[in-house]
């Protein structure tokens, strides 16, 4: 579940020049901003140490895209059995001594 803080936007779009089986069905990207990227390196992480990312979508159509799906990040919950509620990481940029 999300929990209302910062969201990171985006938009992925069909590719429809594939030249082999290999290449993705669709690609995008998503904007991320500074406050995001503190609250993810401040995210309760799983027992691997990941972040749990929610992700939404929304099927849009554009003149020049046509079908594409735009959608939101936002921080999630890590998952029961998966270490939910490990402290987040030490933030590096922290301004203490380390000795």
């Amino acid at each position: 579940m999300s929990n209302g803080g910062p969201k990171a936007f985006g938009n992925i779009f069909n590719v429809t020049n594939k030249t082999n089986d290999r290449m993705p069905d669709a690609r995008g990207n998503f904007h991320v901003t500074e406050e995001m990227i503190q609250a993810m390196i401040n995210a309760p992480r799983d027992e691997q140490g990941r972040v749990t990312l929610d992700f939404s979508a929304w099927h849009k159509t554009g003149p020049k895209a046509g079908r594409y799906l735009s959608g939101n990040l936002q921080i999630g919950q890590p998952q029961e059995g998966y270490g939910a509620g490990k402290p987040p990481a030490k933030n590096n940029q922290d301004n203490d001594v380390p000795f």
